[in-house]
């Protein structure tokens, strides 16, 4: 699902973006949690991960940053279940 086709879930990263633009970290979190469980797409759930990763650093909360990062650049992880247990 590309986030242009969906306006609900463009609007889902315009705000995700906004919140992490202002240092809001702990919302921006939690707006791009909501959109991964809106994607199937694998690519999408990558830079999902990748941005949950930046904001998790914002938070000073490096593991879990290095996680979500390692995630974001392995394809055989099952990133639904690695999302709930981790990020």
């Amino acid at each position: 699902m590309n986030p242009l086709e969906n306006p609900s879930v463009d609007e889902k990263w315009n705000r995700a973006i906004q919140l992490h633009s202002e240092r809001n970290y702990v919302k921006a979190i939690e707006a791009y949690q909501k959109i991964f469980s809106l994607t199937e797409d694998p690519e999408e759930k990558a830079m999902i991960l990748f941005n949950l990763g930046k904001a998790y650093i914002g938070l000073g909360k490096d593991e879990q940053a290095l996680d979500c990062f390692e995630k974001a650049s392995d394809p055989k992880i099952d990133l639904t279940l690695e999302l709930r247990r981790h990020c």
